[in-house]
């Protein structure tokens, strides 16, 4: 109905500056520092090169299955969903005792996906 046309009609630009701020925010005010510059490289390695290889393999595939589809669409739907969220993974972690390490690079390499999705 009606909201569903509000949504529609919404300007993308009002999303990403009202939503995404306060979520990179309160994920960064969460950081134990010393851990994070630790695992600062492994998690670049993983958001960088890893999310730009997610967007082209998965925007290579849907290509492959919507072949009507152009390559900017296939290519945009691939740096969309090559950003995963690792929320239940991280609350999993805490709650099973893993390594602050590990929780640390899935963490740090969240939010560095953020950052290379969006340049993407």
């Amino acid at each position: 109905g009606e909201s569903v046309s509000m949504w529609i009609h919404i300007d993308a630009e009002l999303l990403l500056f009202v939503f995404l701020p306060p979520l990179i925010f309160g994920e960064a005010m969460q950081l134990n520092w010393y851990q994070a510059k630790g695992a600062l490289s492994q998690a670049m390695i993983l958001a960088g090169p890893g999310v730009l290889l997610g967007a082209v393999l998965m925007g290579c595939f849907v290509k492959g299955l919507q072949p009507e589809w152009s390559w900017y669409l296939a290519m945009t739907f691939g740096a969309i969903t090559a950003a995963t969220d690792p929320v239940a993974v991280v609350a999993l972690l805490k709650s099973a005792g893993a390594s602050p390490k590990l929780t640390m690079i899935i963490v740090g390499e969240s939010l560095l996906n953020d950052g290379t999705a969006m340049v993407l």
